[in-house]
């Protein structure tokens, strides 16, 4: 199966492998990058071999989407090669979930 290209728009996360070869990262913060999902919100196509994945690549600005860095005011750089799709199905679920979950908060005061 071929890649998949990286677009605009598209819902991401951190890949396992990548993360876990960051040594000097607070764990708290690992944590909350595993477990945020990030819209793609701008990608350029990398030809230096220093900056790029291997040589070139598409690099990706990636703006939290779901999880505990959306209250943040941030937006990370990272190159295509570290990051997995997440299926907009799966997204749209977990929407439904927190929204489900609000509601029964308000509900419930």
């Amino acid at each position: 199966m071929g890649r998949k290209q990286i677009y605009i728009g598209d819902y991401v996360r951190l890949k396992e492998e990548y993360v876990n070869q960051w040594k000097c990262e607070h764990p708290e913060r690992l944590k909350c990058l595993r477990e945020t999902i990030f819209i793609v919100i701008e990608t350029c196509r990398c030809y230096n071999w220093r900056f790029g994945i291997g040589g070139g690549g598409m690099l990706l600005a990636l703006k939290p989407f779901i999880g505990p860095l959306v209250d943040g005011d941030m937006v990370i750089g990272r190159g295509e090669e570290s990051v997995e799709l997440v299926d907009p199905a799966t997204v749209d679920a977990l929407l439904r979930g927190s929204t489900e979950e609000e509601l029964d908060t308000l509900a419930d005061s």
